[in-house]
């Protein structure tokens, strides 16, 4: 399980792997190989924009990372930092 944060994003997955492409353009989110299988590499899905190799403290930080299932009561516990994080980027 990781959770990131990013420009504009706070995304989460049940894997143990970082994102490994970002949008360099208007939505700045950060996709994981599982997000890209079935679309273009060098576009982003989300707003069309171009893409790159996504690099942790460019387009991303990690907020959180544990081997174990987000079922599990992560993300309950999670939430005060998330509130935290949006509020600062409101600001």
């Amino acid at each position: 399980m990781i959770i990131i944060d990013s420009p504009f994003h706070v995304s989460f997955t049940g894997h143990n792997e970082l994102p490994t492409i970002a949008c360099v353009g208007k939505c700045k989110k950060p996709w994981w190989p599982i997000d890209l299988e079935d679309v273009a590499k060098d576009v982003c899905p989300m707003c069309g924009s171009v893409t790159s190799a996504a690099m942790e403290g460019v387009h991303y930080s990690v907020l959180a990372q544990a081997n174990r299932d987000l079922r599990y009561g992560v993300l309950g516990t999670f939430r005060p930092k998330v509130t935290l994080i949006a509020t600062a980027h409101a600001s």
